[in-house]
């Protein structure tokens, strides 16, 4: 296979470093010119890979200070270069060093009780959860007081939450209704979207004019509940999504997503756009996640996966 490098940087050392992204697994073949002159040891050769190996794998299961169980939902706050990951066994919130993973605190607060919290989402003052047996939303505050409590006769089986960055908006995904309900920044029912068609919600992601929606397939929907695109399904009972998220890039919005298929999960990269055009995928290897809940995109490319059955995060790259 003959590919282009995307980046040729020259270091001080005297070395050159190539930079470039695969598309495909098998042989490569790297033809490196400088001047219309080829290098020494040009062509280079080198093996790509099917399968992606985490960078790192953190936790372990259990209740201490540094340990989980069942993590099932992850989310990041730019703002206070945080994350937050949903301990639904241990009925708390861990918070984590944006940059060095390390511990900071747990949040602890009434509406984590049950161990039945099921998704985890950043809002401007904090973090809401979704309580699936209390059928309540909870926002949090970091140091761990109820903001508000969001309740609704609608909801049946919420299992994870959105929110939309630029706002209070929430979109909760309900299992039991096989809908998404769109709640406005005042935490009144703002509209219903799916009509009872969905299948078993996986992940969500809210923007200001776009609400994707993850099940068996990754589902767009504009602000207005309209569905837009309908974008890498898999096949009817041979997997389904396990989160997803929205990135907005110089060269548009991408949405990065875990699926899995007979067992086998991958990161997809998709275009936001009607085709859904696959930019990247991989599957993941060594050690390969048991269950993943959830994900948050990082700086660098990277995206952080929570492994519930595994009871660990994995930090993979995407690009």
């Amino acid at each position: 296979m003959c590919v282009c490098a995307r980046a040729l940087l020259s270091v001080w050392v005297g070395a050159l470093v190539i930079t470039l992204r695969p598309w495909s697994a098998g042989s490569l073949c790297i033809r490196v010119l400088v001047f219309s002159r080829a290098v020494r040891d040009s062509p280079l050769r080198a093996e790509v890979a099917c399968a992606a190996a985490p960078l790192l794998l953190w936790g372990a299961r259990g209740a201490g200070k540094e340990q989980l169980s069942q993590p099932v939902a992850v989310a990041r706050c730019p703002k206070r270069r945080e994350i937050y990951v949903l301990d639904a066994g241990n009925s708390r919130v861990m918070v984590l060093d944006e940059e060095t993973f390390a511990f900071k605190s747990h949040i602890v607060n009434e509406g984590l009780e049950g161990r039945s919290c099921t998704g985890i989402a950043v809002t401007a003052d904090g973090i809401v959860a979704v309580n699936w047996r209390t059928r309540t939303l909870t926002e949090v505050s970091v140091e761990g007081s109820t903001l508000r409590t969001i309740e609704s006769e609608r909801l049946v089986e919420p299992v994870c939450v959105a929110c939309d960055p630029r706002g209070r908006r929430l979109a909760v995904g309900d299992n039991g209704a096989r809908c998404v309900f769109v709640f406005d920044s005042r935490g009144a029912l703002e509209r219903e979207v799916g009509n009872g068609s969905l299948g078993l919600v996986g992940g969500l992601a809210l923007a200001e004019d776009m609400l994707v929606v993850a099940d068996a397939a990754v589902r767009v929907y504009g602000s207005d509940g309209q569905l837009r695109a309908t974008l890498a399904p898999v096949p009817k009972g041979r997997g389904g999504y396990g989160g997803v998220a929205i990135e907005d890039t110089e060269s548009g919005r991408h949405i990065v997503c875990i699926r899995s298929t007979r067992g086998r999960p991958a990161l997809l990269v998709l275009e936001a756009t009607a085709n859904g055009r696959i930019l990247a995928a991989c599957e993941l290897a060594e050690k390969k996640p048991r269950r993943v809940a959830g994900l948050t995109l990082l700086p660098n490319k990277r995206v952080l996966l929570a492994d519930l059955a595994g009871n660990c995060l994995r930090l993979h790259t995407y690009w």
